[in-house]
Formats: structure tokens, C-alpha cells, sequence
């Protein structure tokens, strides 16, 4: 929901739990993930919202990778406030979250939150732009379906977000994915031709490269 002082809490200091959400913290290591994925399932929609932050907190304090197994709509809290563009959210985790920030981390479907935050509906350039600018960052992941962020942005027509990537010296701007396609087959194929022409500027673009069945973007 954006609520920036509330992360802010969690990141950055304790704060009193109910007593079954602190249970979930006496057992053993290897029991909190199964404890708190359970919990969550059942706990109505307010309790989700102080579970999840909770798990931030602790993660964050205790060095372990929990962060990235609390799943919100099949995300990381982290992830889901880059997919909704939520600019202070995201600012927030990266400078409170510190190493628990695994910007490269899959959601369910093998998404990235650069991948994410390129997304079908309605992406977020204020994101994308705040995670471009991390070092660690892969441009080029492929996700489950063999797509990267740019598959993605040409797929669904963002002219400004392909921009963006193309802009960036990592990326890669002839990854194929399963079908043999490249960023440019699809926004051809798919009409987007502002895209296209933006791609066909990039000085390292292979304009012939032919998919699965030896066709070209032309």
C-alpha cells in the first residue's frame, strides 16, 4: 500500500509482534519459511501486511535470504513494489535493505523485478530507472518463458522503456528466446514499429538473425 514509514520501521529496528507471529520466530531455522508461508495463508489481509514486513525485518537483521520467500501475488514484497511502481517504496528497501535486496531474485514465474517492473499494464520508468542504475543488476536475464526485460518491453509496445534498456551499455539486444526470436521479431511481428526503429539504432542490433524456422524480422 506505499506505506513508507512503516518499512522504514521494519528495516531499521524491532517493534512488538502478536504472540503468534513471534512463535513463528522460536523455532528452528529451517521451520520459519514452512511456519510463515502457512500463517499467511490463513491470516486475514491486515496480519499478511505485518507478517510480511516482519519477515523483512527480521531477514534483514539475522542475514537470511527470507525476504525472498514471502510471497505477495506470487512476489517478493520487494518485487510487487516494483511491478506496481511504487517509486518510495522501492527507494526504500534498497537503502534499508541493504545485501537483503537480491535485486536479480525470481518470483514463481522466474521473473525478475527488472522484468517486473516491464510489465504488460502499466510500467513504471521512475522504477526502471532507479534499478538500472544498480551495478549488480542482469539486464539480460531470461525468465521462465525465455524472455528478458526487452522481449518483455517490445512484446507489450513501451517505446520508453525499451529506450531506457537500449540506452544501457549491459544490455543485449539480440537474446533469442525459445522460438529463436529476438526483441525486433517481436515488436515487427506485433506492429510497433517506433520500437523496432529504435532497436534497429542500437549500434550492436543483427537485423537478419532468423528464428526456430529460419525466418527473419523482415
Amino acid at each position: 500500500n506505499g506505506n513508507i514509514d512503516f518499512i522504514e520501521l521494519v528495516l531499521k529496528g524491532p517493534f512488538a509482534l502478536s504472540q503468534d507471529v513471534q512463535k513463528i520466530f522460536d523455532n528452528p531455522i529451517e521451520d520459519i519459511n514452512r511456519n510463515i508461508n502457512i500463517i499467511f495463508l490463513k491470516a486475514s489481509q491486515a496480519r499478511r501486511e505485518v507478517l510480511v514486513q516482519f519477515a523483512i525485518y527480521y531477514a534483514h537483521f539475522n542475514n537470511l535470504t527470507l525476504i525472498h520467500e514471502v510471497y505477495i501475488n506470487d512476489m517478493t514484497p520487494f518485487q510487487y513494489a516494483c511491478y506496481d511502481g511504487q517509486v518510495e517504496v522501492v527507494n526504500t528497501f534498497l537503502k534499508y535493505g541493504g545485501q537483503s535486496i537480491n535485486v536479480n531474485f525470481t518470483d514463481v514465474y522466474g521473473m525478475t523485478a527488472l522484468q517486473l517492473a516491464c510489465n504488460e499494464e502499466k510500467p513504471s520508468i521512475q522504477v526502471l530507472d532507479i534499478l538500472l542504475q544498480i551495478n549488480g543488476i542482469d539486464v539480460n536475464f531470461v525468465c521462465s518463458n525465455g524472455w528478458t526485460a526487452l522481449h518483455h518491453a517490445c512484446r507489450y509496445g513501451h517505446t520508453e522503456v525499451v529506450k531506457r534498456l537500449c540506452a544501457d551499455t549491459r544490455i543485449d539486444v539480440n537474446v533469442r528466446d525459445p522460438d529463436g526470436e529476438t526483441p525486433i521479431y517481436l515488436a515487427i511481428r506485433r506492429e510497433f514499429y517506433d520500437i523496432a526503429e529504435t532497436l534497429c539504432q542500437h549500434p550492436s542490433i543483427k537485423i537478419n538473425t532468423r528464428d526456430r524456422i529460419g525466418k527473419t524480422p523482415l
